[in-house]
């Protein structure tokens, strides 16, 4: 009896250090040999940072919180390369109502957007109305998405990468959904919002009376 409790006390004892050694190299792998994360500026960070809006999850009362926390504040100044690489600024259209849309040519429901957009800018320019994208990528990525889709936009298209996160948030999408489009008096005032797809009815009723 002795010697069976022995050889089971010898073997208990050999168990807990096998788990012990496991439990150790486990916490070794997971605190030296940490996988890499994906750079800041790549498309995958980028992506995660910002979705499009078939993936979104927001609630109305998020929404309306948002609304009322930018609404009918002043713009935030906002100067961005265009398309050919030159610096344009918001202030360059002040005295206009500006739509300025957040997007990306990876969002689907931003692509959607696009054509009712430029039939838009053609049909109210006269008014006094601008549209302006601010893209979510680079300038080879928005050149590859013209060619490939054969669209040719009629208003500026401002290359945001990186900048394009913090300036949605400066007007107010905090919830990084593409597309998201802001309403602009003639005043810089902010007046309107849309979180996603916004169609061609949502629009006239934002733009009435402005």
């Amino acid at each position: 009896m002795t010697r069976t409790r022995l050889a089971l006390s010898l073997l208990l004892g050999i168990s807990a250090l096998g788990l012990t050694a496991v439990a150790g190299y486990q916490l070794y792998k997971a605190t030296v040999t940490p996988q890499a994360a994906a750079p800041a500026n790549s498309p995958s960070a980028l992506m995660g940072a910002a979705m499009d809006a078939s993936d979104a999850t927001v609630s109305d009362t998020d929404v309306s919180a948002a609304a009322a926390t930018v609404m009918l504040t002043r713009r935030p100044d906002l100067t961005l390369p265009d398309d050919h690489g030159l610096p344009r600024s918001l202030s360059e259209w002040d005295g206009k109502v500006i739509v300025l849309n957040f997007w990306a040519t990876w969002c689907q429901p931003c692509q959607r957007e696009i054509p009712m957009f430029i039939e838009q800018q053609a049909k109210l320019a006269a008014q006094g109305v601008q549209f302006i994208g601010v893209s979510f990528d680079d300038r080879q990525a928005v050149e590859t998405f013209g060619q490939r889709t054969g669209i040719r936009f009629n208003y500026p298209i401002l290359i945001g990468e990186d900048a394009a996160i913090d300036a949605a948030k400066q007007y107010g999408n905090d919830f990084g959904i593409l597309p998201y489009t802001v309403i602009i008096d003639r005043r810089g005032m902010l007046r309107d919002q849309k979180f996603g797809q916004i169609d061609r009815d949502e629009l006239e009723a934002a733009l009435r009376g402005l």
